[in-house]
């Protein structure tokens, strides 16, 4: 028995680690790290209850028509564009994609107006691979209260959003929207926060490569970051 365990909520690889030199290959040089050690693997786990109430939220694996996609946008201050990123697969990970984009940002609405773009895309896709559920997981709020027509729509964009959202459910696609909190090692969300990033054009950091590169034989994995290991390779 470990007589400590480290609980990383936000690093390379979220989890439960019963050393320090495990934990700290996880966190060291990591954008934003969170981790904390207990006496006991309880205490850990109940330090990881997001990632354990997402993990409990999936759909079962005999689930074939059910698609999870998780969706998130960034903002490029500098040329005013918003970018998207969409991470869909199944519980099995039978199926998998990744889907990025980017727009100007005509509403003032900054890395909100790429959160809507993705949700979009993440229904659009879902629906055309022919899925029949979509458990869609944002950080951001608006995305769930705004498809499901809780808050007030005071933007052409979010008024549009909000009937898209009608529009995909009279087809007969069930949407459920799953609201996680930012950054707090969901795997699934710095995922799609990486991938965002990339479509505006916005830098990551050697750690935030090496994160998503786990994704690199994925259909719509970026294209620049295969090509970016290569070189890296060769200079070796």
């Amino acid at each position: 028995m470990a007589s400590k365990y480290y609980a990383v909520k936000v690093g390379l690889a979220p989890g439960i680690y019963q050393s320090w030199a495990e934990c700290e290959a996880q966190v060291k040089g990591y954008p934003g790290a969170l981790f904390k050690s207990f006496a006991s693997e309880a205490e850990a786990a109940a330090y990881l209850g997001v990632l354990e109430a997402q993990k409990d939220a999936a759909p079962a694996e005999s689930d074939k028509d059910c698609v999870i996609a998780y969706v998130d946008g960034s903002y490029n201050a500098e040329t005013n564009w918003y970018g998207y990123g969409v991470y869909l697969y199944t519980e099995d990970k039978a199926k998998e994609h990744i889907f990025i984009g980017n727009g100007e940002c005509k509403f003032d609405g900054r890395n909100i107006e790429g959160e809507v773009a993705a949700a979009i895309c993440a229904l659009k896709k879902a629906k055309e691979l022919g899925f029949k559920k979509v458990l869609l997981y944002h950080d951001y709020q608006g995305i769930g209260s705004w498809g499901n027509k809780e808050w007030k729509r005071n933007k052409e964009y979010t008024s549009e959003y909000a009937d898209f959202v009608h529009g995909i459910r009279d087809s007969g696609i069930e949407v459920e929207f799953k609201h996680v909190h930012g950054h707090t090692g969901d795997e699934g969300n710095e995922i799609v926060d990486k991938l965002a990033k990339i479509g505006c054009s916005v830098s990551l950091t050697a750690s935030e490569r090496e994160f998503i590169e786990r994704l690199k034989d994925v259909p719509g994995y970026p294209e620049e970051l295969l090509q970016d290991a290569e070189d890296e390779i060769q200079i070796r």
